[in-house]
């Protein structure tokens, strides 16, 4: 009978040592599920952060690319425009055309207004 009881008592730690030992698996695997979850989110973030830093390095080369394209742009205009002006001047001083300044002109349409209204 003491036999027995022994043998039921060893019976009862093993099978308390493999109830324990099923229960640290268990709060191991789920250990392991949330570090993995965190694992994924963490990465989640990671490409949800380097595309945006993507879309905002191509908006501001985007964005570069235009100013650029409008200052030189600019710059032709500017470059046709002095031509533009040095051909005039040039027909200026051949006698070829009459220039007037800004303010003959607008003393000019002055007059003209002047006369329709008499």
């Amino acid at each position: 009978r003491k036999e027995a009881e022994e043998e039921a008592e060893q019976h009862r730690k093993l099978v308390e040592v493999a109830r324990l030992n099923a229960q640290a698996e268990v709060e191991l695997q789920k250990a392991q599920f949330r570090a993995n979850l965190r694992k994924q989110r963490e990465e989640r973030e990671k490409k949800e952060q380097l595309k945006e830093k993507i879309l905002r390095d191509k908006r501001a080369e985007d964005t570069e690319n235009f100013f650029s394209g409008v200052r030189n742009m600019n710059e032709q205009l500017i470059e046709r425009a002095e031509e533009y002006k040095e051909s005039l001047q040039e027909q200026h001083r051949k006698g070829m055309i009459f220039l007037r300044s800004r303010e003959e002109v607008l003393q000019q349409q002055q007059r003209m207004k002047s006369l329709d209204q008499q």
